[in-house]
């Protein structure tokens, strides 16, 4: 598929979308913040334990505010979300 018609089919698709208070209807090309709500930090320790018992590493990526929420609740998630940052993990 070319790129001008995967951008014409997203663009469509975007149309039946909710648009956010921002007015946007597709969150990819928004760049307003309050439309990217940081991801639960359940979901980001449950996602990179996962990859650490996989490949021994916690991968890359996590939202910085769901990774200062994991060090915020201490004990294991303290020490899951130092290990992000220390492999390089989050995205600023």
């Amino acid at each position: 598929m070319s790129t001008t018609k995967y951008l014409r089919r997203r663009a469509t698709a975007s149309q039946r979308l909710e648009p956010f208070p921002c007015g946007h209807r597709d969150p990819w090309i928004c760049s307003c913040s309050d439309t990217k709500p940081a991801p639960d930090a359940d979901v980001v320790a449950a996602a990179a334990r996962h990859l650490v018992s996989a490949i021994g590493m916690p991968g890359t990526g996590y939202d910085i505010g769901a990774v200062r929420s994991l060090w915020r609740r201490g004990g294991g998630d303290a020490h899951l979300a130092e290990l992000i940052n220390r492999c390089g993990g989050i995205n600023v």
